[in-house]
């Protein structure tokens, strides 16, 4: 009967996905982190301040076997921006990069990757990134996009844009991947 109610609940597991955690960073974690980072020399983070005067705010999620690091890289009036690491196991730290659209009057023109995103939320249930980045004025413009968590890396989903200022928040979605 004990393994028939093991195996059930392993097949349950299977079925609704990795487990995900999320916890506040210690401050060895995060000291790990910023000097990781400061290392690489690609960061323009002003020495982590906003990381250390919100450590609330840096938060580490267990996906399977990795675990994804969201550290604060500064914080502005509208929006915060963020870097992102990952560590599969007892491995080594890796940058996080996301692919981004190129946009040319609201539409993709191309792609890039980027280390930082502004204003941005994990997602447990779905293992995902998104983010939501004000541009200047009301917020009534903006742009933000959705990555998935996948096969140890995050692949973009979903991406939008609200160029109009017209005081109105109607996104357009200007890239929808698989």
């Amino acid at each position: 009967m004990q393994r028939l109610i093991l195996k059930m609940t392993i097949a349950i597991a299977g079925l609704i996905g990795p487990i995900v955690q999320a916890s506040e960073l210690e401050k060895n974690e995060l000291d790990e982190v910023v000097t990781f980072a400061t290392n690489l020399g690609i960061y323009d983070c002003y020495g982590f301040k906003g990381a250390y005067d919100h450590p609330e705010m840096n938060q580490v999620y267990t996906v399977g076997k990795h675990s994804i690091y969201n550290i604060v890289c500064i914080l502005g009036a509208s929006n915060f921006g963020t870097v992102w690491f990952q560590r599969s196991g007892q491995g080594p730290l890796k940058p996080i990069y996301f692919a981004k659209p190129i946009l040319s009057s609201s539409r993709v023109v191309g792609f890039e990757t980027v280390n930082e995103l502004a204003t941005t939320s994990f997602d447990p249930k779905t293992n995902g990134i998104s983010n939501h980045m004000k541009w200047a004025g009301y917020g009534d413009q903006s742009e933000g996009g959705t990555w998935k968590f996948e096969d140890g890396r995050f692949v973009l989903k979903e991406y939008h844009v609200d160029a109009v200022a017209d005081q109105q928040v109607d996104p357009v979605t200007v890239f929808e991947g698989g």
